[in-house]
């Protein structure tokens, strides 16, 4: 059973992605009735694969806390406990941080800031 949080946590994670199927759905509508609108379809795929990003990113953190293998639940078996836990540490580990920050704005300026263009 989940707690509180977590389960605030799943809402949230829903929440992301209703918002990436709208996105898809919406970019879909404006590639058929507005296909010379690149800059807005632009806008629109930055804003999926952003939302997209931070979804598995919030997986893999529900993954790790609710499959933490030295906790004391009994629905599950201490071998699936800690493949999920490691598959929730995977996924962070590989998601794609290069195209998250490189694109960003606020981490251009950042390196603007500390003298890296």
């Amino acid at each position: 059973m989940l707690s509180k949080p977590e389960s605030n946590f799943v809402i949230f994670i829903y929440l992301l992605k209703l918002s990436f199927i709208f996105l898809s759905l919406y970019k879909i509508y404006v590639k058929r009735r507005a296909p010379y609108e690149e800059v807005k379809i632009q806008q629109i795929q930055f804003l999926k694969e952003r939302i997209e990003f931070v979804f598995v990113g919030c997986m893999a953190i529900l993954l790790i806390t609710v499959f933490y293998p030295f906790s004391n639940q009994t629905y599950i078996s201490n071998d699936k406990r800690t493949l999920f836990f490691l598959f929730g540490i995977i996924l962070i580990v590989t998601a794609r941080w290069e195209d998250f920050f490189r694109e960003s704005k606020t981490f251009i300026e950042l390196q603007k800031v500390i003298g890296r263009n």
